[in-house]
């Protein structure tokens, strides 16, 4: 029995170790795709023109987490689990209500784009305009990525991210020489190359098309993902108002020079923190196919060990070599960040504990749990997180980051201990009294 214990502990790690690789290689691609663009913008553009890209796609982010709440988390949640027999089938449910979603978006912005041009010539106009068309099809190709995860083939996904870079890169070389880069045309380039990829990943996940789902099909789906994607709505809204209050905040007193200084601070965790994004996008699927087999909390259990072990390997390796890091990345346009980069080294050990627990407690369809949890780290970053910010600056933004992501953790972790405890307790009517 022991012998079998282990083999089945190996070929689960065997298991996370493909999946996970392909996973980060997938978030990968698509991350330096849209990095290099960034920078590649930052550098043909004029600041102004720039800087109202930067804008309109912060705003399109916004959206697109509601897109993620009510779309693709609970994809992630129901596709491998309640929907795991007719997968094809739900899924073109899933596009019809992206393509809905996809045309709001975009009146959404030609409303905008129309506001903006009436009120008078501003170069957030064009911008708008070219997120009118673009958003639709770069929220088909998130959500198309993640239903890889689904049935676990991210290396279809990571095919698409390869796809996507090729297009992006070419695309903006091309457009660069034919001097029509701007604004617009960057985002129309990255609609063309999230078309392309996402239509080769529709091929490869064999969708067919509406005649798949019958009507009974998307009634169900419509409500099961409107029970779920109410509260992870107000989750990923208080997701995003605490990870942005220092952000929001820091300008008020101490200017856009301290927001920088926290950004540069804050892209020396970020590659483990995208390392998370990546890998759970592998374990949402498979906690659930634990919690369906019994074995949710001795899964949980090992992925936070996971996770725990490179958070913190991570910041060890880090910490010493944060003022060469710096010196190589920015020259000397920033100057003593070493401080901020150590509180900020906290974040991806907390971050690890919020991505498991949120994770398990998805799994058990408990949406409601990961609402409270990010609406206590929302409090946390709106009453002390603030005083912390006004006091000390970009060092007191960082500390906030870093409460905020221990109270959503610790919340998550006492919010899962309660389900797990509810859902291993026998039931007084079967249970002969017991």
């Amino acid at each position: 029995m022991a012998n079998t214990g282990a083999r089945r502990a190996r070929a689960l790690v065997g298991r996370w170790a493909g999946t996970g690789f392909w996973a980060i290689a997938d978030q990968g691609l698509f991350a330096v795709s849209n990095f290099g663009l960034n920078v590649l913008l930052a550098r043909w553009l004029a600041p102004i023109d720039y800087g109202a890209f930067s804008v309109a796609y912060t705003i399109f982010l916004l959206l697109g987490t509601f897109h993620t709440a009510v779309l693709t988390e609970p994809m992630l949640v129901f596709g491998p689990g309640k929907y795991s027999g007719r997968l094809t089938a739900y899924l073109s449910v899933l596009l019809r209500g992206h393509w809905l979603f996809g045309a709001a978006t975009g009146a959404l912005f030609t409303v905008a784009g129309i506001g903006f041009l009436v009120l008078g010539d501003s170069p957030l106009t064009p911008a708008l305009f070219g997120l009118a068309i673009a958003s639709p099809f770069v929220l088909f190709q998130w959500l198309m990525r993640r239903a890889c995860y689904v049935n676990l083939q991210p290396r279809l996904a990571a095919i698409a991210g390869a796809i996507y870079m090729v297009v992006v890169g070419a695309g903006a070389l091309a457009l660069n020489y034919q001097q029509w880069l701007g604004p617009a045309t960057a985002l129309g380039l990255m609609a063309v190359a999230s078309l392309v990829s996402a239509l080769w990943l529709v091929k490869k996940l064999a969708i067919r098309g509406r005649h798949e789902a019958d009507h009974a099909l998307v009634k169900d789906a419509l409500e099961t993902h409107w029970q779920y994607g109410r509260w992870a709505v107000g989750a990923a809204g208080l997701g995003w108002a605490a990870g942005n209050v220092p952000n929001l905040a820091l300008p008020t007193r101490y200017g856009l020079e301290a927001v920088a200084t926290l950004r540069a601070a804050f892209n020396f965790v970020m590659p483990v923190l995208q390392v998370f994004s990546a890998l759970g996008s592998v374990m949402l699927p498979a906690l659930v196919r634990a919690r369906k087999a019994g074995t949710l909390r001795r899964t949980a259990l090992a992925a936070w060990a996971l996770y725990s072990v490179l958070a913190l390997g991570y910041g060890l390796v880090l910490l010493p070599f944060v003022e060469t890091l710096t010196a190589f990345a920015y020259g000397d346009n920033f100057q003593g960040l070493t401080p901020i980069t150590m509180v900020l080294a906290l974040l991806p050990l907390t971050a690890a504990a919020t991505s498991v627990f949120g994770g398990a407690l998805r799994a058990l369809e408990r949406p409601r749990a990961i609402f409270w949890a990010y609406l206590a780290s929302a409090i946390v970053s709106i009453s002390g997180g603030l005083a912390l910010v006004l006091l000390f600056g970009a060092v007191g933004a960082a500390i906030s980051m870093v409460l905020a992501s221990i109270v959503t953790a610790a919340v998550a972790l006492v919010l899962l201990r309660r389900s797990l405890a509810v859902r291993a307790a026998p039931d007084p009517a079967t249970a002969g009294g017991v």
